[in-house]
C-alpha cells in the first residue's frame, strides 16, 4: 500500500525513491542515486568473470502539472505522461502539499469529446491570491489500494507493482555468479530517460525490464495470449522494441521450470 500511495509523478520521484531505498538498503552491497534520480542497487557477483545484469522497474507515475490559475481559483493543467481526459472526469487530484480537489469538465455546448484543456481542478480557492496551488506544481490521481479476492485495485500499479517485484528479488536473491544491478528508474512515463541513462552508465550484458502490460481478456480487447491471474507475461515486442530472442527464450524457459 505504501508503494502505491506514495507521491511520485515523473520528474518528482524523491518521496517514492526514499520509500524504496528504506526497503532495499539492507539487501544491497551498494546503493546510489544517479544524476536523473534513478535509484541503483548493486549486488556483487561471485564468478571469476561476472556478467553485468540489470533489472529495472520505473518509480514514476502519471500525473498533472498546473499551467494556469483562473480568475475564480480553478486550476488548468497539462499532462505528465499518458493522461486521457475521459478517464479522469470526476476523479480527484492530490498535490505534493496534500491539497486534494476534484477534476471536472467545463460546460460544453454542444457536447463534444473532451480534451485536457476542457478540464479543471477545484481546490476550494476563489481567486489566484487565495489558491494554495501555483503554476508549475504537480499532482497525481487519487486511487486507494483495494483488495477484491485475489485481485488488487489501485492507482500506480504501473509500475509500483514492478518495483515491489524487484524489492522482493533483492530480498530473496542468494549468491549470484553475475553482478546484479537493480534499477528503480525515473521519468518512464514521459521520455524513458531514467532507464536510458542508467543503462548507458552500467553498460549491462543483459537487461530485463519489469513493467505492466495490457491483457486480452477484457471486453473487445485486442487478441493476445495475456490474461489477468495467469502469471507474468513475457514481452515479445511493443511499439518501441523487439525483445532479444535469447533473452525471451531464457525467460520462457525459466517460467516453464517454475
Amino acid at each position: 500500500e505504501t508503494l502505491t500511495q506514495t507521491f511520485g509523478p515523473s520528474g518528482y520521484e524523491d518521496d517514492i525513491r526514499s520509500v524504496i531505498l528504506q526497503s532495499i538498503e539492507a539487501f544491497a552491497d551498494e546503493t546510489r542515486v544517479d544524476p536523473l534520480g534513478s535509484l541503483i542497487a548493486f549486488r556483487k557477483g561471485t564468478g571469476e568473470t561476472p556478467k553485468k545484469i540489470i533489472l529495472a522497474a520505473h518509480m514514476d507515475e502519471i500525473g498533472l502539472m498546473v499551467t494556469h490559475v483562473e480568475e475564480h481559483g480553478f486550476l488548468r493543467f497539462t499532462s505528465i505522461g499518458g493522461v486521457r481526459a475521459l478517464s479522469h472526469i470526476g476523479q480527484r487530484a492530490r498535490f505534493a502539499n496534500g491539497i486534494t480537489g476534484p477534476i471536472y469538465l467545463e460546460r460544453q455546448d454542444p457536447p463534444k469529446l473532451p480534451q485536457l484543456r476542457h478540464l479543471y481542478v477545484d481546490v476550494g480557492a476563489t481567486s489566484p491570491e487565495d489558491c494554495p496551488i501555483g503554476v508549475g506544481e504537480t499532482g497525481v490521481f487519487v486511487g486507494p489500494l483495494v483488495q477484491r479476492g485475489t485481485r488488487l485495485i489501485s492507482k500506480t500499479m504501473d509500475d509500483r507493482i514492478g518495483c515491489y517485484v524487484l524489492i522482493q528479488v533483492l530480498r530473496r536473491l542468494k549468491d549470484s555468479a553475475n553482478d546484479v544491478f537493480v534499477a528503480f528508474t525515473t521519468q518512464e512515463e514521459i521520455t524513458l530517460s531514467g532507464a536510458r541513462t542508467s543503462a548507458f552508465r552500467i553498460d549491462p550484458d543483459v537487461a530485463i525490464s519489469v513493467d505492466v502490460t495490457a491483457t486480452g481478456d477484457t471486453p473487445k480487447a485486442l487478441p493476445m495470449d495475456v490474461s489477468l491471474g495467469k502469471g507474468p507475461a513475457v514481452k515479445v515486442r511493443d511499439s518501441g522494441m523487439i525483445a532479444h530472442p535469447r533473452v525471451r527464450d531464457m525467460l520462457v524457459e525459466a517460467a516453464e521450470r517454475a
